[in-house]
């Protein structure tokens, strides 16, 4: 798994809120997925995809912060 360490462009806050809502209907669709298909391997990957999407958002938010 790889952090995000930039975000290019910066987002502005309806950028942001587009994103944090995207994001969350995307992890909902891979929990459904989970549960369907029950997988350790499937598990493992969805935890992984789950973070790089959080690391994702956390950048975002603060770059637009911080400009």
């Amino acid at each position: 798994m790889k952090l995000v360490k930039s975000v290019e462009p910066s987002m502005d806050s309806n950028m942001l809120k587009m994103l944090e809502n995207d994001v969350a209907e995307i992890l909902e669709k891979i929990r459904n997925l989970s549960a369907k298909y029950p997988s350790d391997s499937l598990e493992q990957s969805a935890i992984s995809i789950q973070l790089e999407l959080d690391s994702f958002v956390y950048t975002a938010k603060k770059q637009a912060i911080i400009r």
